[in-house]
Parts: structure tokens; C-alpha cells; sequence
């Protein structure tokens, strides 16, 4: 069932998730300014990664993993507050997972039909941006 809790970044229950900066002190939990931090991995994009294009996608589920991938999670939230399918569930789950809100993360990969990732959350974002690339 979908409640508010759940759609406006709070976790189940509608209870406010815990400040990830305050658990994880000096981690960078990609959001904010502090996630300006170089990705080394590879993308679709030959050697360069996703994130680093210099234009916005114009798919809006792309263009919310872009602006993740870029610390810009509140607009990224936003762009998939706004689809109820599948592949937004998707993307909702990696943002929360970015935010470090494990539950409400858990919560959305059900929704959209995938098991709970695991690892780095840039690695994941460069997989989900690849998979709705290809679609």
C-alpha cells in the first residue's frame, strides 16, 4: 500500500528517516556538496562515467539518475515522485539508498520488482543508467 510515508522520503510509518550525516560521520554518503568526489568507474559512456556528461539526458528517469549521480537528490526525488512505474521504483529505491535510508530503499525495490543492491550506490546508479539506456 502506498502512503505518504513513503512517497515523500519518509520511511515506513511515515516516520523521518535518520540523518545519514550524523550516523555515518566523515563518509561521504553521495548527496549534497560532499559528494563531489571523482567516480572511476566505467560507464556506457566509454570511459567517462554517466554523471559527467555535460548536458542532462532528456528521459526524465535518466535525467534523475544524472542529476543523483551529481548530488542533486532532492531534484532527482522529485523527478520520480512524479512516475509510478517499475523503472521509477527502481530509481526511487537507489536515491534512498544514496540518502542511507535503508528501509524506505527496501520498500521501493519491492515496488519496482528487484532484489535489494548491494555495494557502491555510484556503481549502482552507472548500472541503472545503463539498463534505461538500453531501453
Amino acid at each position: 500500500m502506498l502512503t505518504a510515508g513513503n512517497v515523500d522520503g519518509r520511511g515506513p510509518e511515515g516516520n523521518p528517516g535518520l540523518d545519514a550525516a550524523v550516523l555515518f560521520p566523515g563518509r561521504s554518503l553521495g548527496h549534497g556538496a560532499e559528494s563531489a568526489r571523482p567516480r572511476d568507474h566505467l560507464s556506457d559512456m566509454n570511459e567517462s562515467s554517466f554523471q559527467d556528461r555535460p548536458d542532462p539526458p532528456a528521459p526524465p528517469l535518466l535525467h534523475a539518475v544524472w542529476l543523483g549521480l551529481r548530488g542533486e537528490w532532492a531534484a532527482a526525488h522529485g523527478i520520480v515522485q512524479a512516475d509510478d512505474g517499475s523503472d521509477a521504483a527502481w530509481v526511487h529505491a537507489w536515491l534512498h539508498r544514496v540518502e542511507g535510508d535503508a528501509p524506505n530503499a527496501a520498500y521501493w525495490y519491492r515496488r519496482a520488482g528487484k532484489a535489494v543492491a548491494e555495494g557502491s550506490t555510484d556503481v549502482e546508479g552507472e548500472a541503472i543508467a545503463r539498463a534505461l539506456s538500453a531501453r
